[in-house]
């Protein structure tokens, strides 16, 4: 008979918890106290984000095993903080399982947490567990500091700068499309699948983009590039021309249906790369995808013969709250 989370209780995935994860050597007080206490003293300002997974919104578990669930929910919130230029030290978690989920996803979540954190240089120091009737709740607040005198934010984008992006958009909206439609062909489609699972923080690039000192406005491409470029373009007040075919796509997409790739890379979202301007190259690889103008806040998008208002495919991002048919 397969064990669930009622066959252990609270204690038992504390245990699982202080099993699992590492310990901090800055800790005073952490798992099983009230409140976790850290002897930190931070040079540069501290930068703080939450984010919340919820099951059957941000994922389903036929498709995404404990473990990558785990994984994917510390990397989202580091990308937060690569956008920022920061560095993530430490992280509160908190848990809404139902008394009926299997075990053994408890003990794969909390596997892949910890080595994702690891990796990423993240301490859990404490959080809260709770039961919930409904779907699985998952929640991790993270705590960092930047690597420069001020964070990297959206506001800063000049006329004259180009817009960059670090990598190929639309791979997790085509992985969902898959896993969605497509289950059979989801071993085919390594990259997608992996970038829906998985998600990714660009910290070394983040980092990277604070000590350069060149950037002038980022963000994390959460939401899509259609609704992200508009906040840049909002916070910073200028106009975001984009040229279309610049727009760096999915492999695996392009392969099967180039528009496709094109309509998931513009409005898909949870791609978690890094959206930013500058007025020359950046120190790594990367994508320049337009260029910012004078003018009223919006953005526009170029092709060979025309300059659109609105992106091919219409104005509504897709989304992950859809049926994937968008």
């Amino acid at each position: 008979m397969t064990s669930c989370v009622s066959d252990y209780g609270e204690s038992g995935i504390l245990s699982l918890i202080k099993k699992t994860v590492g310990i901090d050597s800055n800790l005073l007080l952490g798992i099983g106290d009230d409140a976790a206490a850290v002897n930190a003293t931070f040079q540069h300002p501290m930068v703080m984000a939450s984010d919340a997974m919820v099951e059957d919104t941000h994922f389903q578990r036929d498709w995404s095993a404990g473990e990558c669930t785990g994984r994917k929910l510390v990397a989202v919130n580091c990308s937060d903080m690569a956008a920022m230029g920061a560095r993530p030290h430490y992280a509160m978690l908190t848990v809404g399982f139902p008394a009926s989920l299997e075990w053994n996803w408890v003990e794969g979540f909390f596997r892949g947490l910890a080595q994702c954190s690891q990796a990423l240089g993240v301490s859990l120091v404490g959080g809260d567990t709770v039961r919930t009737t409904g779907p699985i709740f998952l929640n991790l607040a993270v705590v960092g500091e930047c690597v420069s005198h001020k964070p990297l934010c959206r506001s800063g984008a000049l006329p004259g700068d180009r817009i960059y992006v670090t990598g190929p958009l639309g791979l997790a909206a085509y992985g969902l499309h898959t896993a969605l439609h497509q289950r059979a062909s989801m071993s085919n489609r390594p990259l997608s699948v992996a970038a829906l699972q998985l998600g990714k923080a660009r910290l070394d690039e983040g980092i990277a983009l604070a000590t350069w000192g060149q950037c002038h406005a980022a963000m994390d491409l959460s939401d899509g590039l259609a609704q992200d470029l508009s906040r840049i373009a909002e916070s910073s007040d200028v106009h975001l021309r984009i040229n279309i075919e610049s727009i760096p796509l999915g492999e695996e997409a392009v392969s099967v249906d180039r528009l496709m790739a094109r309509k998931l890379a513009i409005h898909g979202g949870e791609d978690y790369e890094l959206l930013f301007t500058a007025n020359q190259p950046p120190p790594f690889p990367c994508h320049c995808i337009g260029k910012v103008l004078p003018g009223p806040p919006a953005v526009s998008w170029e092709t060979d013969s025309e300059i659109l208002d609105t992106p091919p495919g219409g104005v509504e991002s897709f989304s992950h709250y859809s049926d994937g048919s968008n």
